[in-house]
Formats: C-alpha cells, sequence, structure tokens
C-alpha cells in the first residue's frame, strides 16, 4: 500500500520499532492469566463450544427476523436492478473515462468566489478533457437504481502474510473527482447563465450520490456520499447568489433533493454492513489480521512523529503474522459476539426518528470505548469495539447528509417565494406551507423544525449539525463541525 505522502524516514529503525511493538503486544497477549484477572469478552463465554452455540443462535435469530447473514443471501435480499435498469454500469463506464486532474490545479472555489481568468482556464481545461466522462455520468444519472457487483465495492482483500490483494476501485477518489468535475461544469455554465446545464450538472451530482447508497455498498457510500452532498449544495448556494434562477430550475432542483431525501434508509444499509462484517469474521484470517497488523503499524507511526509510511507494503516477518493469528484466536468469538450484540442494538435504533437514533448510537459508541480501553488495558487485542464505533458513526453521517439535502430543497422553496412576491424574502419558513413545501423539514439532529435567519444581505437556512448545538448559522469548518447550512448572500 503506497501513501500520497512523502515525508524522511528511516526504514530500518522504522521497522525495528514495528517489531518490538509486534512483540511486545503478542507477548502480552499471549501470556498466561490469574483466575481472578478479568478479560473483556471472555467471562461470558466457558468454552468454545459456548461460543459458537450463542453465536449460532444471534445468526438463527437474525434469519428468523427475515434478515440476511451471509453475502449470498444479503444479494437476495437486496438484488440489484435489471442490467437495463441499473445504473451502477453507466456510472461505472462514467468514472472509467474521467482524467486526473492536475496536481498544480488551482484551488476549488467556494460558494461565494468569483473565478479569475487563470481559473476559468483551467476549469475549461477540466471540461474538455473530461468531455466525454461528463456525457456518460448525465446518461447515469437518468437511472433510479444502481447496484454494484461485489468485486466493485470498496472492500481490502489481503494475502495470507498481510499484504493487500486488490482493492476496490469506485470509491474515494474516482467518486470525489467526478463531483468536482460536475461542480466545475455547473460553475462555468451558470457564469455564462446557461441556467438550464448548471442545474442539470448539480442534479447530477444529487444522483451520483443517490448511486452509492443502495445496501450493495452497505454504510461505506455513505463518506463519498456526503461529500457530493457538500458539492452539490455548495454549487447550489454560489448559483442562487449570483442571480435569481428561473422557476422551472428552481422546482427542478428541490425535487431532486426532496426525491433523494427519501430515497433509502439506514436501516437496510446497516443490515447490508453486517452480512459484510459477518463474513469478515468468517474469514478472519484473510480479512481481520491483515487489519491489525496495520493498526500496530499505525500505533508505531504516533510512537515515531519524524518517520512516514515507506515506498511499498511492510514485509511483515511470518512469525509475527502466525503469532497475530493464534492470539486473536482466542479472543476471535468474544469478538465476534459482542459484534453481533451492539449491531443489532445500532439497527433496531435506525428504524427510530433520527434525533432518537443518534442518541442511541452515541450510548453504543460509550459501551464500544469502555470495552475497548479495557481490553487495551489487559493488553488484549481489541477489533470489534473499533468497529462498532465506526458503524455507529456512520448514523451520524447519514443524519448529516439528510440535513445538507433538507435545507437545499427549503431554500430551493424560499427561492420560489422571492420570485413570486416581487423580491421579498418570507420572515419564517411556515410561510412556505403548504403552497411551496408540504412541510417544514424536520432537522434530524433534535427533531425540530429547520431554523432560518434573515441575514443583511440574503438568509441562511440550518440544522443544528452533529455537535447538537445552535450555533446560529455557523457553518462546518475545519476545526470541527457546528452548524449545517444553506446560505444566500443575495
Amino acid at each position: 500500500m503506497t501513501s500520497g505522502l512523502r515525508l524522511r524516514y528511516n526504514r530500518p529503525v522504522i521497522m525495528w520499532k514495528a517489531i518490538q511493538l509486534c512483540l511486545m503486544v503478542l507477548a502480552a497477549t499471549g501470556c498466561d492469566r490469574s483466575p481472578g484477572t478479568s478479560h473483556p469478552g471472555r467471562e461470558a463465554i466457558a468454552t468454545a463450544e459456548d461460543a459458537a452455540t450463542l453465536i449460532q443462535r444471534k445468526l438463527d435469530a437474525i434469519r428468523l427476523s427475515g434478515a440476511p447473514v451471509t453475502l449470498e443471501e444479503l444479494d437476495h435480499w437486496a438484488p440489484a436492478p435489471k442490467a437495463s435498469e441499473n445504473g451502477a454500469i453507466a456510472w461505472t463506464n462514467a468514472f472509467a473515462a474521467l482524467t486526473v486532474l492536475p496536481t498544480n490545479a488551482p484551488a476549488f472555489l467556494d460558494r461565494h468566489s468569483t473565478s479569475t481568468p487563470k481559473v476559468r482556464r483551467y476549469f475549461q481545461y477540466i471540461l474538455t478533457t473530461n468531455k466525454l466522462a461528463l456525457e456518460r455520468m448525465h446518461q447515469a444519472s437518468g437511472f433510479v437504481q444502481a447496484g454494484y457487483q461485489r468485486d466493485q465495492r470498496d472492500w481490502m482483500f489481503y494475502n495470507s502474510d498481510g499484504t493487500l490483494k486488490r482493492h476496490g476501485f469506485l470509491m474515494g477518489e474516482n467518486i470525489q473527482r467526478a463531483a468536482e468535475v460536475l461542480a466545475i461544469e455547473a460553475r462555468i455554465k451558470g457564469e455564462a447563465r446557461e441556467f438550464e446545464h448548471a442545474v442539470h450538472s448539480i442534479t447530477t451530482m444529487v444522483s451520483l450520490s443517490r448511486s452509492l447508497e443502495h445496501p450493495s455498498w452497505g454504510s461505506s457510500g455513505w463518506h463519498d456520499s456526503f461529500i457530493a452532498n457538500c458539492l452539490a449544495r455548495q454549487t447550489s448556494e454560489w448559483l442562487l447568489s449570483q442571480d435569481l434562477l428561473p422557476l422551472a430550475q428552481l422546482r427542478l432542483l428541490q425535487e431532486s433533493f426532496r426525491d433523494a431525501v427519501a430515497s433509502e434508509t439506514p436501516t437496510r444499509l446497516l443490515i447490508a454492513d453486517r452480512c459484510i462484517d459477518i463474513a469478515r469474521f468468517q474469514h478472519w484470517e484473510e480479512q481481520i489480521i491483515p487489519s491489525l497488523m496495520w493498526d500496530l503499524w499505525a500505533q508505531m507511526w504516533k510512537q515515531n512523529p519524524d518517520g512516514a509510511h515507506p515506498d511499498g507494503e511492510p514485509p511483515w516477518p511470518t512469525n509475527l503474522v502466525a503469532a497475530m493469528k493464534v492470539d486473536f484466536a482466542k479472543v476471535k468469538d468474544a469478538e465476534f459476539l459482542f459484534y453481533l450484540t451492539e449491531m443489532e442494538r445500532l439497527i433496531s435504533a435506525s428504524r427510530l426518528a433520527l434525533p432518537q437514533a443518534l442518541q442511541i448510537a452515541r450510548n453504543v459508541t460509550a459501551t464500544a470505548k469502555e470495552r475497548e480501553h479495557q481490553m487495551q488495558n489487559n493488553q488484549v487485542v481489541a477489533y470489534a469495539p473499533r468497529l462498532i464505533s465506526i458503524k455507529a458513526a456512520s448514523v451520524s453521517l447519514f443524519a448529516s447528509i439528510t440535513a445538507l439535502r433538507q435545507v437545499a430543497e427549503t431554500a430551493m422553496a424560499v427561492e420560489q417565494y422571492r420570485t413570486l412576491h416581487e423580491g421579498r424574502l418570507p420572515t419564517e419558513l411556515n410561510a412556505l406551507v403548504p403552497t411551496y413545501l408540504a412541510a417544514v423539514p424536520t432537522d434530524p439532529f433534535d427533531g425540530r423544525p429547520l431554523r432560518f435567519r434573515l441575514l443583511t444581505r440574503g438568509y441562511v437556512i440550518y440544522s443544528i449539525g452533529p455537535d447538537g448545538q445552535d450555533n446560529g448559522g455557523k457553518d462546518m469548518n475545519s476545526t470541527g463541525y457546528s452548524d449545517i447550512t444553506f446560505n444566500v448572500r443575495r
């Protein structure tokens, strides 16, 4: 695995520190413990047979509820659309046509800045080199459903020695690059007052985000969906701050964001996650052991800040990999049971309204952190607590995506009101109901209506965001989350 970051490092020193760390952890976790010593996860099971029985009961209960357990059952439970209706094929072809953005590219414009001649020339270059990709993305946006094949998803597959075998190619860079190219197209078309084309670029970004929210992805698509929605929101803010869009285009944007809000629920995606993770536990030597080895490598980075990732994969000593397998085998059943128990709590919570689901997700995170801390104190390898913390965080990410779409949908309603009221803005969002909105959307983070504030110039619509605090419409920034906003300065 190669990092894009290149720093000075001393390979012999780093490798020796990594080996020392591995040996220390493995020696500690493999030692005998006195009968009175607490060992998180083990007290719940007396023998391997008991653990196997408990695990099987939980898996049987999942099936009895009608949910899938294996990857094959997942594919039957959430089948991919027919080839003629499957947007995944079209999106895959579009990603394949994307060109690499130059490393010396100008900084991407924020929502309120204007393009300089140099930036416009760069934008035109990007549009020219990505003409085929753009055509394919606009065609793909016409599909309602997208179900990807298993080997196209963002999973890591490892060899027995812990080196990377292959990696899904659709996530990460390709998704973000596609959204950025669409945002650039919207800016260029908007500056040329080609509003219909600009709006089509934004609705294609929204369609891109929705294509990542099929159970075939699990919740792993939410991160890239969030990026695409941020760019769609940002580009829409810029467009509305520059000029008044025609009513037809406002209604088209509003419909796109509204349909996206109702397109998927976190429950189905978390159920898909559970199938994927069950497969990892059942093939733990190939899936979990390499992950744990990489965790040790990351710990070594923290202890040696002058080091950096080498230009290749660490050559894991065979005896250390074997020792890690022996060590994890002692706790894997307890880890698997903890995972299944806490994941069921998350899935049950996801069926509730988002504010209640988020509170339960926070409780699950606290449970996982406590368990991880106990295991670390006893020098026991911890995998399931970290995995559960990631799944709990994905519920908050889903809520953030929902809020981004809601504030954008509501802004389009405000602009329609302004158009039909001689440029006047509403004093409150209730004035939009029922002509422009069926109801004021509910903030997914506290269950109250979205907030609205008139500014000296324009207005802001906002959700209180993941921090749970009303910051008066202060947007997300690099130092942390605040509110999730839609800000129009016109």
